[in-house]
């Protein structure tokens, strides 16, 4: 898999913790390909569309072209069954109209995905629903809540944040406006957190 069809952290993630975890690599590219959708096109019809390819594609073990064979590691009951209801969930959830619910769809969708990656033995990582809602909304370029992101990000006990998921969203909410955060400077910061802890 290519490291272009992952979010840089979960790119991070995969090679520092899920190295031979072809599982948890196709998870995380799922993620990214359903989250870029949005980015691709606002027509919410053609979204539709690619979310229910996806889903045939998986539902038929068909992983014969350039973004299924990414899935190909999915590809058995257990998981293409719980990967099939995340899909759907996410598709059913897509038109979500203000931040209070998108909050509630993420951690809906945080729960379903976190289920996908303790099955796939990801030992006891967790992925923060907090991150997956900021993730989504800056790949799609998104008006952040930077109070409503604040007032969830203190209220986690910091000690239970995977560090990537941390540093990105701190980065986030000390910027608090629409900028691209390189994977340089992201790196001097995960540097700069890694040796303050």
């Amino acid at each position: 898999m290519n490291s272009r069809n992952l979010f840089y952290v979960r790119n991070l993630q995969s090679k520092f913790y899920f190295q031979k975890n072809q599982i948890v690599k196709s998870l995380f590219f799922l993620e990214n390909y359903l989250f870029s959708l949005t980015k691709q096109t606002e027509e919410e019809l053609i979204v539709k569309i690619k979310i229910k390819w996806i889903y045939d594609q998986i539902a038929k073990g068909d992983f014969s072209n350039e973004i299924t064979k990414n899935l190909k590691a999915l590809n058995n009951k257990v998981f293409s069954k719980k990967v099939l209801d995340l899909i759907e969930f996410y598709s059913d959830s897509m038109s979500s109209p203000n931040n209070i619910e998108f909050l509630s769809i993420f951690n809906n969708f945080n729960k379903k995905f976190n289920n996908l990656l303790m099955l796939a033995k990801a030992k006891n990582f967790k992925s923060l629903s907090l991150f997956q809602l900021v993730q989504f909304q800056y790949i799609n370029n998104l008006d952040i809540n930077y109070i409503m992101i604040n007032d969830c990000f203190t209220r986690i006990e910091k000690d239970l944040i995977d560090i990537f998921e941390f540093v990105f969203i701190d980065i986030l909410l000390k910027k608090k406006k629409k900028l691209k955060i390189t994977k340089t400077y992201y790196l001097f910061r995960l540097l700069l957190h890694s040796i303050k802890k």
